[in-house]
Order: C-alpha cells, then sequence, then structure tokens
C-alpha cells in the first residue's frame, strides 16, 4: 500500500468505524511494507485497500486479490469461541444504515464464510461455508445468508452434529424468536445435491449419517433436531443408509448398505425415520446375510438408536422380494429311500395392499389380498427344479423367521387368514411312513 493509501486508512478508518456497529478496528495493509492500524479491537480486517463510504450508501469495501484476500473477522465475547463473523474474500463489502448499525456483508469471487447465528432459546447456529459468492442480510427479526456457487460446508446447533451444506445455491434464514431456529433451502444444479443427516445426539456413537442425494432439500432446525424435505426433481431422489455394526440385537432380514429411492423424501432427525413418497424403492445388498427389495407407492422406515433399521410401512401395492440368509449351523440335506429332503426356507415374494415389515423381531405382515410364495431347497429332487416353490393367497399373512432355529418347521411360520374367500397356502409334502 503506498503512503497516501496509508493515510487514507488512518484518516477514514477512526471516524466512520468507531461509531459503526462494532466500534473497534484494526487494518492490516497487505502490500508493500506491513502496517497495523490498531483502533480498539473489535472489527478486524486485513486487506490490499480499505474504502470507506458515508453518504447515501453506508459501509466499507474491502478488497484483496484471489492469492491474497481480504479477510474481516469479529472475535466472539468468549476469546475460547470461534469469531462471531469471519469472512475470507478478494472482494468483501460491509453495508450499514444511518444509525450505523450492520445490515449486511457481500463477499464475491471466491469466499471462505463462517458465522455464529445466535437463537434466543437455544444455542447459536454455526455455519461454515466455501462457495463463489455469499451475502448476508441482517434485520431485527432475521439474519438471511445466501451462498452461491458450488457450495461446501456444514451448519451446527451448539456442540450437536454437523448438518452438511452441499448444493448450487443455499439460502439460510435465521429466526432467533421462532420455533424453528433455522431453515436451509438448498437448490442444485444438474449435478443436484447431497445432504448429509447425521443421527441425533442421543445415538449410539459410531452410527454413521443417512446421505441423501436429490434436486432439491429444505433443512429445518428446531428444538426436536434437525428435519429435511427433500425434492428429486427429474432425477428422483436417492437415499443410502449405511451398514451399522452388527450387535447382539440385529435383524437377521435387514443388514448391509440399504437404498432407498422415491420422487420425493422427508427424514426426522429426531425419531429417526425417513418417509418416502412417489414409485418408492428400498433394497438391502446384504453383504452375505439377509437381502430384502420393496416396493411401493410409498413407505416409512424407522432407525434405531444404535443405527439398525427397525420398522419398515408402506402404503399402496406392495412387492416384496426377501432373502433369507443361511443358516450357519444348518446340516447338509440328506434324503433316504429316494425321497426328496425339504431344507429351511430361503426366498419368500409377495404382493398385498400394504405391508410392515418389522425387522427387529424378524416378522412381516401383510394386509390386503396377498398373494405369495415361500421357497424351500431341496435334496434328491430332480437336476432342473433343486428349489419347489409353495405359494399362499389370502386377506392377511404374518411371516415370522427365526434364523437361530435349526427346526425348519420353525424356521419360517407363515399364517395367511381368508376374507371373502378362504385362504390358501401349499405346504410341503409329508411322509407317513411308520404311521
Amino acid at each position: 500500500m503506498n503512503t497516501r493509501n496509508s493515510r487514507l486508512v488512518n484518516l477514514l478508518v477512526v471516524p466512520v468505524f468507531s461509531c459503526l456497529f462494532l466500534p473497534q478496528v484494526a487494518a492490516r495493509a497487505q502490500q508493500g511494507a506491513t502496517k497495523t492500524v490498531k483502533i480498539g479491537g473489535n472489527l478486524n480486517v486485513e486487506a490490499g485497500s480499505v474504502k470507506l463510504f458515508t453518504g447515501a450508501k453506508q459501509g466499507a469495501l474491502i478488497e484483496g486479490t484471489p492469492t491474497k484476500p481480504a479477510h474481516i473477522w469479529f472475535p466472539a465475547a468468549d476469546a475460547k469461541e470461534p469469531p462471531q463473523l469471519d469472512v475470507t474474500s478478494p472482494h468483501i463489502e460491509i453495508l450499514s444504515d444511518k444509525n450505523n448499525t450492520l445490515k449486511g456483508v457481500v463477499a464475491t469471487k471466491g469466499v471462505q464464510f463462517e458465522v455464529s447465528l445466535s437463537q434466543k432459546n437455544g444455542p447459536p447456529v454455526r455455519v461454515q461455508a466455501k462457495c463463489d459468492n455469499a451475502t448476508l442480510n441482517r434485520t431485527d427479526a432475521a439474519r438471511v445468508l445466501t451462498l452461491n456457487g458450488g457450495v461446501d460446508g456444514w451448519f451446527q446447533s451448539g456442540d450437536g452434529p454437523r448438518n452438511q451444506l452441499r448444493g448450487q445455491t443455499v439460502t439460510i434464514t435465521s429466526q432467533p424468536d421462532a420455533a424453528t431456529s433455522l431453515i436451509a433451502d438448498i437448490k442444485g444444479d444438474t449435478q443436484g445435491i447431497r445432504v448429509d443427516v447425521p443421527p441425533d445426539g442421543k445415538s449410539a456413537s459410531g452410527v454413521k449419517p443417512v446421505i441423501v442425494t436429490a434436486q432439491n432439500a429444505q433443512l429445518r432446525q428446531g428444538k426436536n433436531g434437525l428435519e429435511a424435505d427433500v425434492d428429486g426433481g427429474t432425477q428422483g431422489v436417492r437415499m443410502e443408509i449405511p451398514p451399522q455394526p452388527k450387535t447382539g440385537n440385529a435383524s437377521a432380514l435387514a443388514m448391509g448398505m440399504i437404498v432407498l429411492t422415491a420422487q420425493r423424501a422427508s427424514v426426522r432427525q429426531a425419531d429417526g425415520t425417513a418417509h418416502l413418497m412417489g414409485n418408492a424403492h428400498a433394497a438391502s445388498n446384504g453383504e452375505g446375510q439377509g437381502t430384502f427389495d420393496v416396493a411401493a407407492d410409498e413407505f416409512t422406515l424407522s432407525r434405531k438408536p444404535d443405527g439398525e433399521i427397525d420398522v419398515l410401512k408402506s402404503k399402496g401395492r406392495t412387492r416384496l422380494k426377501l432373502g433369507l440368509p443361511p443358516d450357519a449351523n444348518a446340516k447338509p440335506l440328506v434324503a433316504t429311500k429316494n425321497k426328496i429332503a425339504f431344507g429351511k426356507p430361503d426366498y419368500i415374494e409377495v404382493e398385498s395392499n400394504s405391508a410392515t415389515a418389522d425387522l427387529a423381531k424378524n416378522t412381516l405382515i401383510f394386509e390386503g389380498d396377498v398373494k405369495g410364495f415361500y421357497r424351500l431347497p431341496t435334496a434328491n429332487a430332480p437336476a432342473a427344479t433343486p428349489s419347489k416353490d409353495y405359494k399362499f393367497s389370502g386377506q392377511r399373512a404374518i411371516m415370522s423367521y427365526a434364523p437361530e432355529t435349526g427346526d425348519i418347521a420353525r424356521g419360517l411360520n407363515v399364517e395367511v387368514e381368508g376374507g371373502t374367500e378362504q385362504a390358501v397356502i401349499e405346504l410341503p409334502g409329508f411322509s407317513i411312513d411308520n404311521f
């Protein structure tokens, strides 16, 4: 900075910033010989040049370069806390009103933006993100932060989990006096958006977040945790529930990565639920365990605090395909006297008007116009038919699975109830030798 510009900082920063929204300023020249001007201490500025406005437009223009950007920050009241506002960008504009109260910050040409948004009935929400351009507008009722271009960051309520922010445009509205303290509207480009929804603070350690990709989303942070409504646009919503460490109470029917797709979805962090609407589909890769594939108009899935999938309920015509996990204790099938030996069921396929999968209890309940079959492996069967399918139909069916049971009859229980028509179920052939 030349001598004239250095004097400009000394002459103009003092009278304006000393009576602005935060009265203390430090300005450092970054060009030529480094020079620090300290006036109190609250507003800190590092920049190549500073221009102040005191006319119809009040505030300051603070500029650096892409390789040596300008930097402004307001230290928090508690020195142990991060700055209340911390912005790094080649071009920063600070706006104030006629009463010298902060009204906004505009940063462009490549931005690192950090801010703590205070809340009336809760801890502050910390936002941190990188983007192309950022604007913070401040009123008595709300703080509105708009991030544009390649947004990548997060927000966090107090010491809670971090919620990811990724998209093309993110608009964050903080309302200190409202029950919903923060609303984040996220819009994607052709690449869409990504939202990571962590488990609530009461969850067991090691539980991984749910990953959601879509076109647009709205996140709401309140006293009951995070809520997310997601719109898939033309590409749909994809939700990934990563596998969790297997526990003693883990379901045998829902192991491994679970991928859910739909047109729209909503997620509730507090109760661990996800509601998917419009051509909903869920599938598990099983990772050597059980696999399932279910499709319906919509369904709701809940997750226990330990990360395991708990219950899945469908609405509308439901189609379920379920591969039962192998029994590690099962003995090889041995048939005698040229008779067919039947193994434990290893596959189920069912259609119904609605269904509930209580995965924690390894129980499936089907309601309305139920049609399906279960498959038994066989020994000494013709080579072309190593397994046999047994059909069932009715108005209601309850299927329960006991993976630890070696007894075939108790391994899979199928109860079928009839409505206006009688229930039908096919059973494997029984021998009555030596009756």
